[in-house]
């Protein structure tokens, strides 16, 4: 596996995460700012289940194809991939068709029995257009992903739809009012736009050479079978993710739902560097995997995590130090979220600290450990938010989603260990901790003795002061050769000629 590529895939999936970054967070707080805590509460809802909705009509094909279609391409079978891509595109949208009808029947009864809110069941029964749209765009990014052009679902999937959202919101608020109904309007019209999107760059990349290619005899309950478990794996982390927000909306007000909705959509920002390495690692690992060349997976393991932790380490201290001047910044309401905000960010640094084990277990063949995993740390949960929200709040459920983390993560990474004989962290790992740590305390003595009484003139002055010491002291202290070349390549200072 060629440096350079690995680089260029590298800059395209960290490019896009700092580009959703920005878009996820002006429209958080476009959201915010505009319709107020009591209507993002009543959306947070209807997403949430649309969410899990959504992810249960792709069957897990999308995953099921990201894996599989990566290993023929990796065997030289091009025929068989293209088989495979075809037939998962197939049945995936006959199951989200279906899913979505029945989402739009049942949605109604299920929501007015729970949350006793009629808007929350008008929104989701709207909605419910956008699931075979979603699942399909979700395919066909995955499908481009697997046969190396993750460029284009960096595109589609972290640019052009958060873009559309922003712009269509807008437009929506505008034309038709700041209600809850607007906005879903203005999410199944960017929905269909990304669709059209991911079919022309799909045609666009002709990845199977198609005009050569034969059709196999796959079997379709085969590629289900193969699916099902990779279905629940995935059901289970949104699950895990979204069953907060679901269990919340029957114990507090909708205010107090939109207060966390809005601290949890803000602190996951930092989960996107997991994502991004994810994204360019996942389909390698299986290659790999179909080669049995376990000590490359091994090593792209470990600069995949210690690469996520420390493009991630500045943005959470930024995030924990700033917490409320951050959430002053949605409105005065979100400000009482402030220690339930930075409890997330905790949970979403400790997730990324620990690297993407799940999928390292999914594309190594160990995808029922991890489903186990999943479904332990789910009830591990439901049965913390019942604990701890009737008594504590929002403040309970952040807790909750902790624990949760903690769970899921710690038996995961024995599993790794035990099973693959691989773990993320060694001894330059530690010195990126210890950098962050200086830095965090560098960050805490200016504000509580040099900044200014300007909420954005604190931020963006925090900003110029701890990224220039973090760099340098990590630059210093915790990167190897490799890495600084890498870094120089990414700066345009170095040569992929001189790449191994």
């Amino acid at each position: 596996m060629a440096l350079n590529k690995l680089i260029k895939e590298a800059t395209w999936s960290l490019g896009g995460q700092f580009a959703l970054v920005f878009l996820t967070a002006s429209f958080q707080f476009l959201l915010a700012r505009l319709y107020g805590a009591t209507v993002v509460g009543i959306l947070a809802v209807s997403l949430s289940s649309l969410s899990i909705a959504t992810l249960l009509s792709t069957f897990g094909l999308h995953t099921a194809a990201l894996k599989g279609v990566a290993y023929y391409l990796g065997q030289g079978d091009n025929e068989r991939a293209y088989s495979t891509a075809l037939l998962g595109g197939i049945l995936t949208i006959v199951i989200s068709t279906i899913a979505a009808v029945v989402f739009y029947l049942f949605s109604h009864f299920l929501i007015r029995l729970l949350f006793l809110e009629i808007t929350i069941s008008i929104v989701a029964k709207t909605l419910s257009v956008s699931i075979p749209l979603s699942a399909l765009t979700l395919y066909i990014i995955s499908v481009l992903q697997s046969a190396g052009n993750l460029r284009y679902r960096v595109i589609i999937e972290q640019i052009a739809l958060p873009c559309l959202k922003i712009i269509l919101l807008l437009v929506f608020a505008i034309s038709i009012g700041r209600t809850a109904l607007g906005v879903s309007y203005a999410l199944i019209t960017a929905s269909v736009i990304g669709l059209i999107l991911s079919l022309l760059f799909f045609i666009k990349a002709d990845i199977f050479n198609s005009q050569n290619v034969f059709i196999q005899d796959i079997s379709a309950w085969k590629m289900l079978v193969h699916a099902l478990p990779l279905l629940l794996t995935d059901v289970s982390y949104r699950t895990l993710q979204e069953s907060q927000i679901l269990i919340l909306g029957t114990l507090v007000e909708p205010q107090q739902l939109g207060i966390y909705f809005v601290c949890l959509r803000a602190s996951s920002i930092l989960g996107l560097f997991l994502t991004a390495s994810n994204m360019i690692f996942a389909p390698k690992i299986s290659l790999l995997h179909s080669h049995n060349n376990f000590q490359k997976i091994r090593e792209l393991f470990t600069v995949a995590t210690r690469w996520g932790v420390m493009l991630c380490i500045p943005f959470a201290i930024m995030a924990f130090v700033f917490a409320e001047k951050i959430l002053i910044l949605f409105g005065e309401d979100y400000t009482t979220g402030t220690t339930v905000f930075r409890i997330l960010v905790i949970s979403q640094f400790l997730n990324v600290a620990t690297g993407g084990l799940g999928w390292l277990l999914i594309m190594t063949g160990q995808t029922y450990k991890n489903l186990v995993v999943s479904l332990f740390s789910i009830l591990t949960n439901i049965v913390s938010i019942l604990i701890f929200v009737p008594s504590y709040g929002i403040l309970g459920a952040a807790v909750s989603s902790l624990l949760a983390i903690m769970v899921i993560n710690g038996i995961t990474l024995i599993i790794v260990s035990k099973t693959l004989n691989m773990q993320p962290f060694n001894s330059l790992y530690w010195k990126l901790t210890l950098c962050g740590s200086a830095t965090a305390l560098m960050m805490w003595f200016y504000i509580n003795y040099v900044a200014s009484s300007s909420i954005l003139l604190q931020i963006l002055s925090g900003l110029v002061i701890v990224f220039p010491i973090y760099i340098l002291l990590t630059w210093i202290w915790a990167l190897s050769e490799t890495d600084k070349h890498v870094f120089n390549i990414l700066i345009g200072r170095g040569s992929l000629a001189s790449s191994k």
